[in-house]
């Protein structure tokens, strides 16, 4: 069974998570708190259908390469 994800709280937000290929991408998004605390709160906007988890995830996957992207230049 995978790990959860420290920073998800909600099951439906586990669900989520739990879909996204293993790679550093999903990495970053389940270890980053501010990644994690958007995706639950874009995952409310979005309805309950669960046919939006694989939109909810394009986003997030979206920031995360935004966010690793930005790491390069600064670090």
């Amino acid at each position: 069974m995978p790990k959860p994800a420290p920073f998800a709280t909600s099951e439906t937000f586990q669900k989520v998570i739990s879909g996204m290929q293993n790679d550093n991408i999903s990495l970053v998004i389940k270890n980053d708190k501010l990644l994690c605390t958007f995706g639950e709160r874009y995952k409310l906007k979005q309805s309950h259908d669960a046919n939006r988890y694989g939109y909810v995830r394009g986003k997030l996957r979206e920031l995360a390469q935004l966010h690793l992207e930005m790491c390069k230049l600064f670090i």
